[in-house]
């Protein structure tokens, strides 16, 4: 990955140092938001080394930044800076996105504020602003599985790419619950790495 001076005196930190709740990705400038996935590329790099690297193929390097950023953007700093704990303690293998997203999941939310025992009722400006939060925390599955489907469609038209780039994303379709996504001209492919994954599907 990046070895670069500015890569190795980057680390992956919390976001909010202050008292404030900590800030999700997305909340951060585009620069900032950048800035962090850099660093987590970076970190990912020296604890794989080049297996890390080599589980995307030729995927260009600022199009699978861009889709891990935008995997992570609901989460906050403490929370990827736990699954990044987690993945040394737990992972002998580079994790593939999903795999890394499913750990920020599960990393400790901050502790929301305590409820008063009496509240005044909603008003229909505040529920609308509350249902728009809502509706922007969840990413879609279309944006979730793209990188998958981008690298199942590329082979479909011919590209070469490693067995592990083919596997990972049909291994990401199939943990999303997205098969149905995959380009119909991959699966008129009928390859057997296909077809073995979706009769363990059904099993």
């Amino acid at each position: 990955m990046e070895d670069g001076t500015k890569a190795q005196q980057t680390d992956v930190q919390p976001i909010s140092q202050n008292s404030a709740p900590p800030a999700r990705l997305r909340e951060l400038s585009t620069e900032r938001q950048s800035a962090w996935i850099d660093a987590l590329f970076a970190k990912l790099g020296r604890m794989y080394g080049t297996t890390f690297a080599n589980l995307w193929g030729g995927i260009p390097l600022p199009e699978l930044k861009a889709e891990w950023q935008s995997s992570l953007a609901a989460y906050t700093g403490p929370q990827i800076a736990w699954a990044l704990g987690a993945v040394g303690r737990e992972c002998d293998v580079a994790p593939t996105l999903p795999r890394f997203a499913r750990y920020c999941a599960q990393a400790p939310r901050p502790e929301a504020p305590v409820a008063p025992t009496e509240t005044a009722p909603i008003s229909p400006a505040v529920k609308e602003k509350i249902e728009k939060a809502v509706a922007k925390k969840s990413d879609s599955l279309d944006q979730r599985a793209g990188w998958a489907v981008k690298v199942l469609s590329r082979i479909a038209h011919g590209e070469i790419m490693p067995m592990i780039c083919e596997t990972n994303a049909i291994e990401a379709l199939t943990n999303l619950d997205a098969r149905h996504l995959a380009p119909a001209e991959y699966v008129a492919l009928n390859k057997s790495v296909w077809l073995k994954k979706m009769e363990k599907s059904r099993i």
